[in-house]
């Protein structure tokens, strides 16, 4: 993992990027190693509501008993979510801080505060927050 300011984006400040090593064969036997960004799958999109020029990628989508859609993140995704948020409010109004075992505690105005935690395949259910996101699946 390192952190990095996106190529493109409003974003100016570094966040984290997970990377994956690849050991393989060359093209004469020799190793090789290939570092890249781990490979994300995803089944649609999502944005703000008040902001639908920032678009990110959803692993997944959580159905709430009315039907309503939620989306499924990365840790990455997470992390440029959240940074948004505070630069889009007021920063005094949303603050985050990391939690044990990769939990991430949102807090918000009046005390409020969520916390997320990576489900068995590492990634976030962002329906806790219950922030008015516009989800847009994939039809496959």
């Amino acid at each position: 993992m390192l952190h990095r300011v996106p190529p493109h984006g409003r974003e100016t400040r570094a966040l984290r990027c997970t990377l994956v090593l690849h050991l393989h064969r060359g093209d004469h036997g020799e190793t090789v190693a290939t570092i890249g960004p781990a490979p994300t799958l995803q089944a649609g999109q999502f944005h703000l509501a008040d902001d639908p020029a920032t678009v990110w990628p959803a692993t997944g989508f959580d159905t709430d008993t009315s039907g309503r859609l939620s989306p499924v993140v990365d840790v990455d995704t997470l992390d440029e979510i959240l940074a948004a948020a505070t630069d889009i409010t007021d920063p005094s109004n949303i603050e985050v801080t990391p939690g044990v075992d990769g939990s991430v505690h949102v807090h918000e105005p009046g005390g409020v505060t969520h916390t997320l935690r990576p489900d068995h395949l590492g990634r976030y259910h962002l329906r806790p927050l219950d922030w008015p996101l516009v989800c847009r699946p994939f039809d496959f």
